[in-house]
């Protein structure tokens, strides 16, 4: 996966629109504490985002970024819904029209059409194939009280769960309730940024699958 779509996908559900929603005003994101710790913490992951930062940085000004021939880039998603028996465990249903909500998000379409949007030409797609080759619906369902996550001490702990190959698949984590030791409860959700890719922590974590595109919650924000 290239690295300037991997810069993309890790920037989906990071922040809420308001900033307040995140932390109870504290004006700091989730995915912002995470990946500082982690820049903090692990060289390793410092020397990599340097480097994908000087690669995406190099092929924007030469201008092969966009090069794609305008077709349209169909990426493969398996989405873990991690639950533990109650109403977070999403029907099937709700994670399909979560992925058209996405796609109608980065097609700037529909809904989500907006005069100064632009079309990605990046579409998700449900797996068809799981990593041993079988057939699949793209959907998991996973029971576990880690459903109510605690992102700096469990992150881990929920992707290893289930951790599809991510260089053949985006792992989307969909979780009952987010909380930050640094930002506090009611996180919509967090992505650490390239470098990770590989690596355990390596997904996109967020509270419902639509949540960031819940046409009803950004109606209500306007």
């Amino acid at each position: 996966m290239n690295l300037l779509l991997r810069a993309l996908l890790a920037a989906l559900p990071i922040c809420p629109v308001v900033l307040a929603q995140d932390g109870a005003g504290t004006g700091v994101c989730t995915a912002t504490s995470l990946n500082d710790a982690a820049r903090d913490a692990n060289p390793a992951f410092r020397r990599a985002l340097a480097m994908h930062e000087r690669a995406v940085r190099e092929r924007v000004e030469s201008g092969i970024a966009g090069a794609r021939g305008g077709g349209v880039l169909t990426i493969p998603v398996v989405v873990h819904v991690v639950h533990d028996g109650g109403a977070e465990n999403l029907s099937d249903a709700t994670v399909i029209d979560g992925i058209a909500q996405m796609n109608e998000a980065f097609a700037n379409s529909g809904n989500f059409h907006s005069p100064d949007g632009y079309d990605t030409r990046i579409q998700f797609c449900l797996a068809q194939r799981d990593p041993q080759g079988l057939a699949t619906t793209g959907i998991e369902h996973i029971q576990s009280t880690l459903t109510d996550l605690t992102a700096e001490m469990q992150d881990t702990q929920l992707k290893a769960l289930s951790h599809w190959d991510p260089l053949s698949y985006v792992n989307l984590y969909v979780v009952r309730e987010i909380t930050s030791l640094v930002v506090g409860a009611a996180a919509a959700g967090y992505a650490y940024l390239p470098g990770m890719q590989r690596l355990p922590e390596d997904g996109i974590v967020g509270v419902r699958l639509s949540r960031p595109f819940d046409r009803q919650r950004e109606s209500d924000r306007a």
